[in-house]
């Protein structure tokens, strides 16, 4: 059965630098996988982050910004963080981040891949939007192999306008998270329908039947990780298969820094 996780209305600590909020713990995750936290960092703050040899993570800034090895990192951003390394992100205001991390991502990796070594930073604004072939949603990837270097994880974010939804599907070889970033929806499943709005967390074991629903008169954002991140995708009915037309532009209007050919999800396509 999927875990629903609600959102808190926590808020910084009038003492403590750095706080953290377990959302998901690896050992709720089938195979201990992923886990997930929020990151609470006061403005001047050094978070340090240190992945062994066999995990690898990313940060998304919910609020606030900072540095990582010289580079920006502000909610538009996706900091990619490798398997074996050590960084500092440095806050330059009091900043809250999701963080995921892929626990022994080598057994998800394929022909003995090995992502590269390092940091990445990945603007979602400025990266390929692709819409929705029936509907007016929209989606854009954050984690693929071609941006991480990594078959073990693959992510995207998902916008649904007012009055959209998906239609119903589960996924083979695969369990994933979606995490509200903004706005109110429906989270629908076989047994029940669940409200979901920005900050809670849905995770989807295998082969669970699940789709969501946009009732509001307000934009429905949430970004989602699949580990590993090759699956296949079983719709219940082909009526209206997920299938993404490129749009060649971002979310400002303009070119996007690549192309991301259409496609239906869960394709084997080089993304």
């Amino acid at each position: 059965m999927a875990l629903i996780i609600k959102g808190d209305e926590k808020l910084f600590s009038t003492t403590a630098k750095l706080e953290q909020i377990f959302l998901l713990r690896d050992e709720d995750t089938g195979d201990s996988r992923l886990q997930v936290t929020k990151e609470y960092i006061r403005k001047g703050y050094k978070f340090t982050v240190e992945n062994s040899q066999s995990e690898l993570c990313c940060l998304q800034v919910l609020s606030g910004e900072g540095y990582c090895e010289s580079k920006k990192i502000s909610n538009t951003d996706i900091l990619f963080i490798s398997h074996d390394h050590k960084t500092v992100f440095v806050a330059k205001a009091d900043t809250v981040i999701l963080k995921t991390t892929v626990k022994d991502f080598k057994r998800f990796e394929k022909l003995s891949n090995q992502p590269s070594k390092g940091i990445r930073v990945i603007n979602w604004h400025d990266e390929p939007v692709l819409q929705s072939e029936h509907d007016a949603r929209q989606r854009i990837y954050i984690a693929t192999k071609n941006l991480w270097g990594t078959f073990a994880v693959k992510g995207e974010i998902i916008i649904y306008p007012p009055n959209t939804e998906a239609p119903p599907h589960f996924h083979v070889g695969a369990e994933h998270f979606q995490y509200v970033l903004s706005g109110e929806g429906l989270a629908v499943f076989e047994d029940r329908t669940v409200n979901l709005q920005a900050g809670d967390l849905v995770y989807n074991f295998e082969n669970e039947i699940h789709s969501f629903k946009n009732k509001s008169n307000e934009r429905f954002t949430f970004v989602e990780f699949f580990v590993p991140g090759d699956c296949e995708t079983i719709w219940t009915t082909t009526e209206k298969i997920c299938t993404w037309n490129p749009t060649n532009k971002n979310l400002k209007g303009y070119q996007p820094t690549r192309y991301i050919p259409k496609h239906i999800h869960g394709e084997k396509v080089d993304i």
